[in-house]
């Protein structure tokens, strides 16, 4: 009898290391993994942030805006939920809810200034596809509808219009400033004919506006043109002058060699 309870005993120990060993495993796997996932959200709600710090004041229509800001809630919901104790990630979701309820009060307005440099262009070009990506994952993950996604991604993509025509504008007046008009020409037009293709909102504006900086250039390069119809006959009869003298010269020549 005595070698029985000895035996039950055994296993009744080795039964609960296992379980110990067992639910420490479950334990380290679960801290593992709320770990990783708060790394993943950090990462989400620093990336939206750093987004909305880099677009100039109202560049991004406010529809795209309210989605930021809703991922970056949805990100700190998540977050508070994995350790309520941590009084950044609480301080975070009141700031960035009470952002997005100034957003949805703030009328829509269109950015209209002209961005400065390629550097800022092609930031906002690579935070745009950046978004792009977040769309993506926001249908993956049902947070918003087919619907949503395409209209999404159409003022997404008006904007990455709106970026390459300011770079055209941008390489225009750097081909101005040095005294390179047909070249300036040259990226107005290719301003023009994406506007035309693309015909984002207001295009018919931009064009307006870019016709207006290309007429003084078209009335130089029309000058310049009748300028050069007018010195061509002159260059002509100059040349006509030096070829009648050359041949006198080679007569006197030959009737040098006569004599």
């Amino acid at each position: 009898m005595t070698q029985i309870y000895i035996t039950v005993g055994i296993i009744a120990i080795v039964a609960i290391l296992v379980c110990y060993v067992f639910i420490r495993q479950t334990i380290s796997e679960r801290q593992r993994e709320k770990a990783r996932l708060q790394r993943v959200l950090d990462k989400r709600a620093t990336d939206l942030l750093q987004m909305t710090s880099a677009f100039p004041p109202h560049f991004v229509p406010k529809e795209l805006m309210i989605f930021i800001f809703r991922c970056i809630i949805d990100a700190y919901e998540q977050l508070t939920k994995l350790d309520n104790s941590n009084a950044q990630y609480v301080e975070s979701l009141t700031l960035h809810t009470a952002q997005l309820e100034n957003t949805i009060r703030t009328p829509e307005r269109v950015h209209t200034e002209q961005l400065q440099s390629a550097t800022q262009i092609n930031e906002l070009r690579q935070y745009l596809n950046l978004l792009n990506g977040f769309l993506q994952k926001s249908l993956q993950r049902q947070q918003i509808s087919t619907k949503q996604y395409g209209h999404y991604r159409t003022l997404i993509k008006e904007l990455i219009v709106r970026l390459a025509i300011n770079n055209y504008m941008l390489s225009a007046k750097q081909a101005l400033d040095t005294q390179k008009h047909k070249l300036a020409l040259h990226y107005y037009d290719l301003a023009k004919k994406l506007l035309v293709k693309e015909s984002p909102t207001d295009y018919q504006k931009n064009i307006e506006k870019i016709n207006l900086a290309i007429a003084p250039l078209l009335q130089m390069e029309a000058e310049e043109e009748a300028l050069d119809i007018t010195e061509e006959p002159g260059d002509a009869a100059s040349s006509e002058k030096e070829w009648d003298e050359f041949k006198e010269d080679d007569m006197w020549k030959k009737k040098n060699v006569y004599d």
